[in-house]
């Protein structure tokens, strides 16, 4: 039986955000991305007209979307900041583990691997970031209200931050680090 052409779609997406994870803009060719999704080449320019930047593209919003939905179930509800914290990076790191840390946030994989004529795709990472940061300033209320931005930003920097430091070390700690400092900061 057929698949439903948005299956093919979601295949391609979640494959690409697979590759940006692993590698950035340059491990996310289209011939791997069509390699690893399983879908056929008609479909991904059936989809994605605009080629590998607009699949990108959608790869990357669908990403801000599954990582704001997840800081925001691991900062939600009661508990102290430094716990509520250490269950964001604690999935974080999960997700790491689960790839023996050979992946990592696509967004930073991403602007590391941009060039000048990238400019379309810095100013979308540079929203998702602040997306980010925006639904993380929801869920300090322990933070006095002016500092709200700044603890946020910060704590985006921080776990981006020990992102690269674990996938170099292939070590946690870095993840597991955060909570207590950033507590220690804005606690």
């Amino acid at each position: 039986m057929p698949r439903p052409p948005s299956d093919a779609r979601e295949k391609i997406v979640d494959a690409t955000i697979r590759l940006l994870r692993r590698g950035g803009l340059s491990a996310s060719g289209i011939n791997d991305v069509l390699a690893l999704s399983g879908a056929p080449k008609g479909s991904l320019y059936y989809y994605f007209p605009g080629g590998k930047q607009q699949m990108v593209s959608a790869a990357l919003a669908l990403y801000q979307e599954r990582i704001a939905d997840q800081f925001s179930a691991a900062m939600g509800g009661a508990g102290r900041l430094q716990n509520r914290v250490a269950r964001m990076c604690l999935g974080i790191e999960q997700k790491m583990q689960a790839t023996q840390f050979r992946e990592s946030c696509a967004v930073g994989a991403v602007l590391l691997d941009l060039d000048e004529a990238d400019e379309a795709l810095r100013e979308q990472c540079e929203s998702i970031l602040e997306g980010w940061a925006q639904v993380l300033k929801s869920h300090l209320p322990e933070v006095a209200a002016a500092k709200r931005p700044l603890a946020a930003r910060q704590l985006i920097s921080m776990i981006e931050g020990a992102q690269i430091m674990a996938r170099v070390t292939r070590d946690p700690r870095p993840l597991r680090d955060i909570a207590p400092s950033f507590a220690r900061v804005f606690g």
